[in-house]
């Protein structure tokens, strides 16, 4: 019997919205979701346990013409 492993990321910097970051953040993943985030999380003991210190987290996808987190949102206009 294989036990499954859960995601759990440590140390992040957790970008919550474009205004709240969290540093040496810790995040659970539980069955896809996000279960618990924190600083200083205790990790289960069937983890799958991955350091992202100096890493960025968003708890989304990237869109591509987002201006989330960005200093500038107009693209300058090309004369």
């Amino acid at each position: 019997m294989s036990t499954t492993l859960l995601p759990f990321f440590s140390n992040a910097i957790v970008h919550v919205d474009s205004k709240t970051i969290l540093n040496n953040c810790d995040v659970l993943i539980l069955n896809g979701k996000i279960k618990a985030v924190g600083v200083n999380l205790n990790a289960p003991k069937n983890a799958f346990i991955k350091d992202l210190s100096g890493k960025h987290l968003y708890a989304s996808f990237i869109d591509l013409y987002s201006s989330f987190g960005s200093f500038f949102t107009q693209k300058e206009s090309q004369t």
